[in-house]
């Protein structure tokens, strides 16, 4: 009988220290992410405790527009597409959101999702039921702050993006955006970027001939790697000089 004891009181810690180690994990990727910034450890670990750790395989689409808005989402890990319909039925790229980054915004709980999210590859998700989320939020005001701040932020990178299109020329468009969807890691070490060459000439408003014309001659060039899939930035300050081009 002790010997049983024993074991299931070991197989019970075995258990906490688990859950422990994936809590600290949680609460060292919040730390990690704008819609909490400025919340206190114990806020945090309140929060990671409420939170489900869900994973999306690549292309898996996480929710639809206009679904009924069930969870909150955050990234933990990978990279996700989101995307509008338009009345004519055609997607549009609204942006790529990477790790730390909160998918949708805080809607009402009694709406729908604005907009699509899918996942570009393999994705750890931190979510969390929308009802309880909508009661931290109002318990710790910080977060609708961060969310109005994001959300600002958002709206200025759209108007970036449309200001470039009437203004800039096509390699400049091109070069900026993989800049930003590269994002850089480390010093010097950048994400692939795993669109298709018609998801980037939809978000460059060119043509796919022009992309993928100009992909190749940058490839030549050795700036980039290209292959079917990927494309890689292999001279940062080369492709950086091409997007700055147009203010000379």
């Amino acid at each position: 009988m002790e010997v049983v004891e024993r074991h299931n009181e070991s197989a019970a810690g075995t258990v906490r220290k688990r859950e422990d180690s994936a809590l600290a994990v949680r609460i060292a990727s919040l730390r990690t992410v704008p819609l909490f910034r400025g919340l206190s450890q114990s806020e945090l670990c309140e929060i990671a405790k409420a939170a489900q750790d869900v994973q999306f395989s690549r292309r898996e689409t996480i929710f639809r527009q206009d679904d009924p808005v069930r969870f909150v989402y955050v990234i933990a890990k990978g990279t996700v597409k989101v995307t509008q319909l338009s009345e004519g039925g055609k997607e549009v790229i609204l942006r790529v959101d990477r790790r730390g980054s909160l998918i949708d915004d805080l809607t009402d709980v009694s709406l729908v999702h604005l907009s699509s999210a899918q996942a570009i590859h393999a994705c750890d998700i931190l979510a969390w039921d929308a009802f309880t989320f909508d009661d931290l939020a109002r318990r710790f005001p910080v977060i609708h702050r961060n969310a109005t701040s994001i959300m600002l932020g958002r709206l200025r990178m759209i108007e970036q993006r449309f200001c470039d299109v009437a203004t800039q020329r096509v390699p400049q468009r091109l070069a900026r955006l993989l800049i930003q969807l590269a994002g850089q890691t480390t010093a010097g070490v950048h994400d692939p970027i795993t669109l298709s060459r018609e998801e980037l000439s939809q978000m460059t408003g060119t043509s796919l001939f022009t992309v993928s014309r100009l992909l190749s001659l940058w490839a030549e060039l050795d700036i980039l790697t290209v292959d079917r899939k990927t494309v890689v930035i292999e001279n940062r300050p080369q492709l950086s000089r091409i997007a700055e081009a147009a203010a000379a």
